[in-house]
């Protein structure tokens, strides 16, 4: 009977074992740009989110391996965009994950582009996604872009003379990295100056 206990034993934890390792493989995956745009295809991340995807040009790579390194935060991050019907919620903070993830609501102003400064973050990616009217972003290369006001926490802004512009629309969410630079908040030609949007800040994990 003892020497069954310890088979059993020994059995369990070889299980254990695998299952850990199996689970530290998955965390560490390395991915490609393909399969990370499959994965993103097949719409996995989005916990009932629907009708709403990321921009085209968003990093792939990234995204995936982000996500999946802290998946419990992204899942709750998303399932919070399909509940919470962000064009009638009162302007303010919402609680997703404690500081790991939440959500500022805007109603926004928006500005000519020379007017608002171009900027990135270290501490947290910005998943912004513009509601109701149309919002302009620029988007930057870091190798195209000269430091203007060193960091303090968490921004950094910069100056370039090469920036591509995107209007959004409410069917496309941007995911702004730390090596993403950007400037939102710019009003498109012939539009309106004001809307409403949500920006979620994701904690960026560096380490893991």
């Amino acid at each position: 009977m003892m020497h069954m206990r310890i088979t059993t034993n020994k059995f369990l934890l070889t299980i254990v074992a695998f299952t850990v390792l199996f689970s530290m493989q998955a965390t560490a995956q390395t991915w490609s740009s393909k399969q990370a745009k499959k994965w993103i295809a097949n719409r996995e991340w989005a916990n009932g989110l629907v009708n709403v995807n990321p921009y085209k040009d968003t990093d792939p790579v990234e995204f995936a391996t982000q996500y999946h390194k802290e998946k419990s935060r992204w899942d709750k991050a998303f399932t919070w965009m399909a509940t919470h019907d962000v064009a009638t919620l009162a302007p303010g903070r919402y609680e997703i994950d404690g500081t790991h993830c939440f959500a500022n609501v805007q109603d926004a102003v928006l500005k000519t582009a020379e007017n608002v400064n171009i900027e990135s973050h270290k501490k947290y990616i910005d998943l912004q996604w513009c509601v109701t009217g149309v919002e302009r972003y620029g988007i930057v290369n870091a190798k195209d872009a000269i430091i203007k006001v060193p960091y303090k926490p968490d921004v950094m802004y910069w100056n370039t003379d090469k920036i591509k512009y995107v209007n959004s629309n409410p069917h496309m969410f941007f995911l702004f990295f730390p090596k993403n630079y950007h400037r939102a908040c710019v009003l498109p030609k012939g539009g309106i100056d004001k809307i409403r949007k949500v920006c979620i800040k994701i904690e960026y994990d560096e380490d893991k």
